[in-house]
């Protein structure tokens, strides 16, 4: 279970074609980035980010966009705290 404190986000990634293995590998060098794969369907890339804050989150956000070869993305914030069903 992820930790309350953390701010978790999902980056989906359209890429130039052929080049997404290049933006995978530049995804993994970010030390907050947990996981990045190359997927089938709409998007190109997938990569996790868990990091201590919104303001983190929208830094590396930016970052990552910045990598060569992406043409448009996408960000996903997961909920992380208790979920209450009343």
């Amino acid at each position: 279970m992820a930790s309350k404190n953390k701010t978790i986000a999902y980056l989906m990634v359209l890429a130039d074609t052929g080049k997404e293995y290049e933006i995978v590998q530049k995804m993994r060098e970010n030390p907050e980035v947990s996981e990045a794969y190359i997927v089938y369907g709409a998007w190109d890339v997938i990569c996790k980010i868990e990091t201590d804050s919104m303001a983190k989150l929208n830094s590396i956000v930016l970052e990552l966009r910045r990598v060569p070869y992406v043409k448009r993305s996408m960000t996903l914030i997961a909920l992380t705290g208790d979920i209450n069903i009343s």
